[in-house]
């Protein structure tokens, strides 16, 4: 098996803060569906959705380049 570098023009500092903001915007969504803060079906639905694809996001591999 060879490897060879991927082609990435973001830098990894970009990839970890955008995880972290993830990771942070995900818990604050947890807190408010879990404390039944959003009673409104359709703005209960959104959250709900976000968080999937935050979830989907933060679960996806990434590339990293080989050194």
């Amino acid at each position: 098996m060879a490897l060879r570098p991927a082609q990435s023009s973001v830098p990894e500092d970009a990839t970890t803060l955008a995880r972290s903001s993830l990771t942070k915007i995900q818990t604050k969504i947890h807190d408010v569906l879990n404390r039944a803060k959003v009673t409104d079906p359709t703005s209960n639905a959104h959250l709900q959705e976000t968080d999937d694809r935050i979830t989907t996001a933060l679960q996806a591999q990434m590339q990293k380049p080989v050194e």
